[in-house]
């Protein structure tokens, strides 16, 4: 209906939606198209948050393809627009998803200075998810650089919020992690 109306905005939000969908049920393929689409249409009617929502989740999907290079430069994008149209909340999500790219490339310091922004951005927003989900990512950077204590207080912060607010998947990551450490 949408495509029919030629109404470019619902039209990328759903195929985002609809991304995410096929990423939940582990479809990369589709859901690299629907990211894809999504993006094409935002840039249609110069929709630049709606794009940079899809740019986010296409980069962590590269990211887990082994795609450095393509990873790094679609989650750049995604972060020069949410800058652009001042969108912090989603910013802090986008510096998230770059510092987990150096943390794959073992650039710890550098995804660490993303965490720790990301980290404010969120708190200041009260996003809980991603309040959980950067402290998890925080320990595990922290474990790999050795630095143990850090790393616990991170995952037991990731274990109080996901707790607080039931967010079962960071609950479970972050038990496991704690559980490496020891």
């Amino acid at each position: 209906l949408y495509r029919e109306l030629e109404d470019f905005d619902m039209q990328a939000r759903v195929l985002k939606s609809t991304g995410t969908i096929y990423e939940f049920f582990n479809d990369q393929e589709k859901a690299i198209e629907s990211y894809q689409k999504s993006i094409e249409a935002s840039l249609k009617i110069n929709a630049l948050d709606t794009a940079s929502n899809a740019y986010n989740p296409l980069s962590g999907i590269y990211l887990n393809q082994g795609e450095f290079d393509l990873a790094m430069s679609t989650i750049e994008t995604s972060i020069r627009l949410k800058k652009q149209t001042r969108d912090i909340r989603g910013l802090g999500f986008a510096l998230y998803g770059r510092g987990e790219i150096f943390s794959a490339l073992k650039q710890y310091e550098a995804a660490l200075v993303d965490f720790s922004s990301s980290e404010k951005i969120l708190t200041d927003a009260k996003d809980k998810l991603g309040m959980g989900m950067v402290y998890n990512k925080t320990g595990i950077v922290h474990s790999a650089l050795r630095n143990y204590d850090a790393a616990r207080s991170y995952f037991e912060k990731a274990i109080a919020i996901s707790e607080k607010y039931n967010v079962q998947f960071i609950l479970f990551k972050a038990y496991f992690n704690l559980y490496e450490l020891a």
